[in-house]
């Protein structure tokens, strides 16, 4: 998008909730005019979406977005393609080739083909390599998306949540999924 940060706080008032992908894409933050990344992350109307493969956001961009909003507003996003889990080589994002290598997604000339993160290793990430505690992590990937979209049972442990919960090793490897 090429909105200023006044048009997203108007985004805001018009009803608007999320700010997909934030940084990616998007007006970039100038001490004149913040960009949609800079007023997404102080207007409290706002969750802030973040792909957390070390790839598209630096870490201290993440960390900057997480204190801004807060676990509460900061949802983890994977934005993969079909992709994600498979080995390097040549796929297809929306009719046109995107080549794979080293854990990232590009079309020919370069550009960012969405991801091929997964949320396991999204978790492993915010933990292992951002510094995150657990369960500000877990926060981020289950209940506050769950939030953002007005869910009040998936994404957190409560009487007649239909979501199953997962083992994980001490290394953060997702080990199983219980029922």
């Amino acid at each position: 998008t090429a909105a200023t940060g006044e048009i997203t706080h108007a985004a805001a008032d018009w009803g608007a909730s999320h700010v997909t992908h934030t940084f990616n894409a998007q007006t970039p933050i100038h001490h004149r005019d913040p960009g949609v990344p800079g007023a997404a992350m102080v207007d409290d109307r706002l969750y802030c979406e973040m792909i957390c493969d070390g790839v598209h956001l630096h870490p201290d961009i993440i960390r900057l977005m997480v204190r801004a909003k807060g676990v509460g507003k900061a949802v983890m996003i994977t934005d993969a393609m079909e992709a994600a889990g498979m080995s390097d080589g040549e796929y297809e994002l929306g009719g046109q080739k995107v080549i794979v290598r080293e854990g990232q997604a590009r079309l020919e000339s370069g550009v960012l083909a969405g991801s091929v993160l997964t949320m396991p290793q999204a978790l492993r990430n915010m933990i292992l390599r951002f510094g995150f505690t657990p369960e500000e992590a877990v926060r981020m990937c289950t209940q506050t998306p769950a939030e953002s979209i007005g869910e009040t049972v998936i994404g957190r442990i409560v009487p007649g949540s239909p979501a199953p919960l997962t083992l994980w090793s001490n290394d953060w490897m997702d080990m199983q999924v219980i029922a």
